[in-house]
């Protein structure tokens, strides 16, 4: 049917357009919706209540953790006395490996950054 052809001209609908099919189809998808959004909604409370479960299990909840980690951290970057007589000390990671580098240099004149063949 052309649009010239119809005494009401564009602005009324085809007789070809089903109102009750397209009315059916709106009503499956927004209820689709309607029933799908408080699923989504448990997911993102939980999401939401792990994420502040996280929250308040930091550091100040297990000062033993954050002692450990600061001990650890101590351990790996300062120069210590382990065992004067035998004459053992601890000394920072960063300088350990300048040392290995430098005793590597001695022992062969190639040092190199990559890594041995497995």
């Amino acid at each position: 049917m052309s649009a010239e052809g119809h005494k009401y001209g564009m602005a009324v609908e085809g007789e070809d357009v089903y109102v009750k099919k397209v009315f059916v189809a709106g009503l499956i998808v927004f209820g689709s919706i309607a029933l799908v959004i408080p699923f989504l909604f448990q997911i993102v409370n939980r999401s939401v209540q792990q994420t502040n479960f996280e929250a308040a299990a930091t550091y100040d909840s297990f000062p033993a953790i954050r002692e450990s980690e600061m001990d650890g951290m101590r351990m790996i970057s300062q120069y210590e006395v382990v065992n004067a007589d035998s004459g053992v000390y601890r000394i920072p990671v960063e300088r350990a490996m300048e040392l290995l580098v430098q005793e590597r240099a001695a022992v062969s004149d190639s040092v190199t950054t990559e890594l041995p063949p497995r």
